[in-house]
């Protein structure tokens, strides 16, 4: 029996970014939920729990830090891992990441193949 496909929600306002992620997460066999803003970001992520969550900091109706915060407050999603996705270098992962973000990463810094090895490493799964 073929193990569950972990799911990853991406909160991304980009069409561009949101199509690349979802063909090489899809590629490799992640379940990708799409969100265009964080408030249907984080109402999809208290309804589905995901394994992981792409979270674009700068997102219209909520932006990424408040998605994290309550993402951090409330016991179900408390443990879920959380890699900030941002275009802007400088403190915007140091304070994702003292938010309780799990990892930070600056669109454009890194490939997708990256990005992908990145969540595979944090669900602990070895891709070969």
């Amino acid at each position: 029996m073929e193990p569950a496909k972990k799911t990853v929600i991406l909160i991304e306002d980009s069409e561009t970014f949101r199509f690349i992620y979802r063909e090489i997460l899809n590629y490799h066999g992640y379940e990708v939920l799409e969100a265009e803003n964080g408030k249907i970001g984080w109402e999809k992520i208290k309804n589905v729990g995901p394994d992981l969550v792409l979270l674009d900091i700068m997102v219209p109706e909520m932006d990424g830090f408040e998605v994290l915060r309550m993402i951090r407050s409330v016991e179900a999603t408390v443990d879920i891992p959380v890699i900030i996705l941002t275009a802007v270098e400088g403190d915007a992962c140091q304070k994702g990441l003292a938010a309780g973000a799990t990892d930070c990463i600056i669109k454009g810094s890194c490939s997708p193949e990256e990005v992908v090895f990145r969540i595979s490493d944090l669900l602990g799964i070895r891709k070969s």
